[in-house]
């Protein structure tokens, strides 16, 4: 299988760009810096919550593209069988032994994902699109060339939907 260099840098600067929206949500949520026995913190500037949204807006997006444009070449090289299995020993057993591990840490045991909320996402594309291939629905879609007109389409209707969100978040993420 050839190594797509690009799409490595691609995935290893949204990975930095995790760290960018993380480190700063103990100022966008000054309540949340009391757990850590910090008071009177100063609120985040405004050009940190809108360097922040944008972030957010593409950077989960990006990683789930990602995501599925690796497996239509793992199953293509090993087969829909073993790709199911593989996700689910490195993405599904992960999910539940760290979502177990906030539950022990937290004494609820309610059996939520909390902040591993994209692997149990991640485990239900893997089992839709894994299904969808082996019927040979998303096989025959993904082997369709589309027009340039198409593509420009998608992009400015997924742009507007990023560009209506901006300035929900991070406050309605935060508060829920």
């Amino acid at each position: 299988m050839q190594r797509y260099h690009n799409l490595d840098f691609l995935r290893a600067f949204a990975m930095m760009m995790g760290l960018a929206i993380h480190a700063p949500l103990i100022f966008w949520q000054p309540d949340f810096a009391k757990v850590f026995g910090i008071e009177n913190i100063a609120p985040a500037e405004e050009w940190m919550n809108v360097v922040g949204r944008y972030i957010s807006n593409w950077r989960m997006p990006l990683f789930f593209l990602l995501s599925g444009f690796f497996s239509v070449l793992i199953i293509e090289k090993k087969g829909t069988s073993k790709f199911i299995k593989d996700r689910i020993i490195r993405v599904g057993l992960t999910c539940l032994v760290f979502s177990s591990l906030y539950d022990i840490a937290d004494g609820s045991f309610d059996f939520t994902t909390q902040h591993l909320w994209f692997l149990y996402e991640l485990m239900i594309f893997v089992f839709c699109f894994s299904l969808l291939y082996r019927f040979q629905t998303m096989k025959h879609l993904l082997n369709k060339q589309i027009s340039t007109r198409i593509l420009l389409i998608l992009f400015l209707w997924l742009g507007s939907g990023l560009i209506t969100r901006i300035g929900q978040w991070p406050r309605e993420r935060l508060q829920t």
